[in-house]
């Protein structure tokens, strides 16, 4: 099952999931996409929806979830002041959102959190049912080259407290070297094994300022 899959395209994780299989050849593997960007049904912050999708899990018909949670209210790249567009609704002091947002900002922040915490609950529920999970975002790379700090949802304690739960292994890339057009640091936990060559193992580090290391 893989949850905010994004619009359907010729990389995605589907194709290289159903060459893997082909290439294994021992039982055919069937992968479920949902995101809103495929079909209007598939909104994940529908509680209809995220019930049905909850039980699946409990039920045993699910055997790995794979989670890209939205990552655009938590785009470092919001802090950007050189470029007209969006400005940043949330930051490591307030993670959740700015707390004297209002009007439309305060419902933007308000579903991205409700599909965020979704993630969260469903790896929960994943680790609790002996199912494996992935849970993909940008990586926390601290500090902005203004001084200012970032939201990300590795800094999280929730996060943290299932990676150390279920004990799930941390992983980090940079994208460009799987074809993506520029670097996109991507952190990654997982339950299940992740080959060797995958990334870079390891929470981030900071230095005292609070930039990456």
């Amino acid at each position: 099952l893989y949850l905010f899959a994004g619009a359907k395209r010729k990389r995605d994780i589907a194709r290289f999931v159903k060459v893997l299989a082909d290439e294994d050849g021992k039982e055919p593997v069937h992968l479920i996409g949902f995101d809103i960007a495929r079909c209007a049904t598939h909104d994940l912050s529908k509680e209809e929806l995220q019930r049905g999708i909850k039980q699946a899990i409990q039920d045993g018909h699910i055997h790995v979830v794979i989670l890209s949670p939205p990552c655009s209210s938590w785009s470092r790249a919001l802090f950007n002041q050189g470029v007209k567009g969006p400005r940043p609704l949330r930051s490591r002091l307030y993670p959740w959102g700015y707390p004297w947002l209002s009007g439309l900002k305060k419902a933007v922040i308000d579903k991205a959190n409700v599909l965020t915490k979704f993630a969260l609950e469903v790896a929960q529920l994943c680790g609790v049912s002996g199912v494996a999970f992935i849970i993909e975002h940008p990586e926390d790379l601290g500090t902005y080259k203004t001084g200012a700090r970032p939201a990300s949802i590795w800094q999280l304690p929730e996060l943290r407290g299932l990676s150390q739960r279920f004990g799930s292994a941390r992983k980090v890339l940079h994208q460009r070297r799987w074809g993506a057009a520029s670097p996109k640091p991507t952190a990654f936990i997982a339950t299940l094994p992740l080959h060797g060559d995958f990334g870079v193992e390891g929470w981030p580090a900071f230095d005292a300022r609070g930039f990456y290391q």
